[in-house]
């Protein structure tokens, strides 16, 4: 994560979470019912979402606050998630 926020910073790193969260709830619809085995297929791109999102907010809060409330920042984003 910390190579990927040097080269691509907290907002590109939140916008490819997005970008695959989109793209797996678009491809979860056009699964067959009766194959419902091929959603593992797609299940490798919960790890790309859930994880660049979390390390982008990380980063948003640790950037965006002053020094010493970061862990503030990182409550309040947790809590208005989840």
């Amino acid at each position: 994560g910390d190579v990927l926020l040097r080269n691509y910073g907290h907002f590109s790193i939140l916008l490819l979470g997005c970008g695959a969260y989109i793209l797996r709830v678009v491809l979860y619809s056009f699964l067959p019912f009766d194959h419902a085995t091929y959603v593992l297929l797609l299940e490798p791109l919960h790890g790309l979402t859930y994880g660049s999102v979390q390390v982008a907010l990380v980063e948003f809060a640790a950037t965006c606050l002053p020094r010493g409330n970061e862990a503030v920042g990182q409550s309040l984003l947790y809590f208005v998630r989840e």
